[in-house]
């Protein structure tokens, strides 16, 4: 199912402060990398995962070159995102976890580089 080759990185997000212009107005929560990783299991089944999700929507494996397991600790939510070689990207968003097992997503985006 998972395409072997795929190179898999990780990185972790966290939610900064808040932040405001001078007039007062919400300008959002600057997102920032931090130094804990994903564990390769569950990277391993996060991949596994969101291969089964592309393949479901009619995908091959063998156009992406690269796979990114992001997780985002604010949220405490995995998005596991599939590369092409031109830059763009596809990504299962979302994946919501129980007891290390992937079990729902907030289905699939696709981006151009």
């Amino acid at each position: 199912m998972a395409n072997a080759r795929l190179p898999v990185e990780t990185e972790t997000w966290k939610k900064g402060a808040a932040q405001f212009n001078m007039c007062g107005q919400f300008l959002g929560y600057p997102m920032h990398q931090v130094e804990t990783t994903v564990k390769p299991g569950m990277a391993s089944r996060l991949v596994k995962y969101a291969s089964k999700r592309i393949i479901d929507f009619g995908f091959s494996l063998d156009l992406f070159e690269k796979c990114v397991v992001a997780y985002d600790e604010t949220d405490d939510q995995y998005h596991v995102s599939f590369a092409l070689p031109s830059g763009s990207e596809m990504v299962v968003n979302a994946i919501f976890t129980r007891s290390g097992w992937p079990f729902l997503d907030h289905g699939i985006t696709a981006s151009e580089a």
